[in-house]
């Protein structure tokens, strides 16, 4: 499946041949780490990219990644309206937004969140939050026309409800936040789709830099964020997009570490460091066999496994 790319909807779409295979990367990295047992309890990936350019590398990874963590295991119940209690904190998803808060129950047909009822036969989609919420209003994103919301199983419209809810959480980018808004911002859909109306990249990733906690899924940092900060960022992967956001891994305690570095730059430190990292007491992990990815002709990229 080939991929589109719109900077915007009023500019044309651009089929991109290598973002099929970073999207993949990111679907093959999750479950490499997540999905399989090659991973102990305290080991940690770090798979190196070397690129010609960076550009929406991080962001396409990302998406990847989040299709993959999404598809819900087959036979685990979804969520029922009717199992959570009057005055619980949720994230509800009915016909025409995204709502977090307080659930009430003003009468038994009806719920009400933020100060706006619905029958309960016409929400969507719902998931407790276990901690107290800002109450929150957002738009419902486009559907995205590829990975599990264009498989004829299920009802597109209710299984991106069902991602709206309840998205996969832990993934963080840290690079440029200004260079990533602008990735963020652009349009990706299935080519071929002829879908007039592409998803945001950043809708798929819920962002926080475009949507509030605690609908936010992604976390968009800069190198900067992380060395104010002494402790370690809790995450289940970190995309580290290019030398400075290299420069901060340490930051990072999570299993999966995926580092972009632009060939194209000069500075060469920051994959000899990871070299060395490499070549420090770690296992080296075959990307092709083990993982299944296919290294793409102007792209290096080793990996390995250490201890976190």
């Amino acid at each position: 499946m080939d991929f589109q790319i719109a900077e915007s909807l009023q500019d044309q779409a651009v089929t991109v041949p290598w973002a099929r295979s970073l999207v993949a990367l990111g679907d093959l990295t999750y479950r490499f780490c997540f999905e399989t047992t090659k991973l102990s309890e305290h080991d940690q990936l770090v798979l190196v990219l070397g690129v010609p350019t960076r550009s929406y590398a991080a962001v396409l990874i990302a998406v990847g990644w989040m299709m993959k963590a999404f598809r819900p295991p087959k036979g685990v119940a979804e969520p029922d309206l009717s199992t959570i209690s009057s005055g619980s904190y949720v994230r509800l998803v009915a016909q025409d937004c995204i709502l977090t808060g307080k659930l009430q129950r003003p009468k038994n047909d009806r719920v009400c969140v933020k100060g706006s009822q619905y029958l309960s036969d016409r929400i969507l989609a719902v998931t407790r939050i276990e901690n107290i919420a800002p109450e929150t209003r957002s738009n419902i994103p486009s559907i995205p026309t590829f990975g599990p919301f264009d498989e004829p199983s299920e009802d597109p419209k209710k299984m991106w409800a069902k991602y709206l809810s309840r998205p996969p959480e832990g993934l963080t980018i840290v690079g440029s936040k200004s260079r990533l808004k602008e990735e963020l911002n652009s349009r990706i859909s299935r080519a071929g789709s002829g879908d007039g109306s592409p998803c945001r990249i950043s809708d798929i990733l819920l962002t926080d830099t475009d949507f509030p906690e605690p609908i936010c899924a992604t976390h968009v940092l800069s190198p900067q964020d992380l060395q104010q900060s002494d402790d370690p960022y809790q995450s289940r992967t970190a995309i580290l997009d290019g030398t400075s956001a290299v420069d901060v891994i340490n930051a990072f305690t999570c299993p999966t570490i995926i580092a972009i570095v632009d060939r194209s730059l000069i500075n060469e430190n920051a994959a000899e460091n990871l070299l060395e990292r490499r070549d420090n007491g770690a296992t080296r992990v075959n990307i092709e066999h083990e993982i299944g990815w296919t290294v793409l002709p102007g792209i290096s990229a080793f990996a390995y496994r250490t201890q976190r």
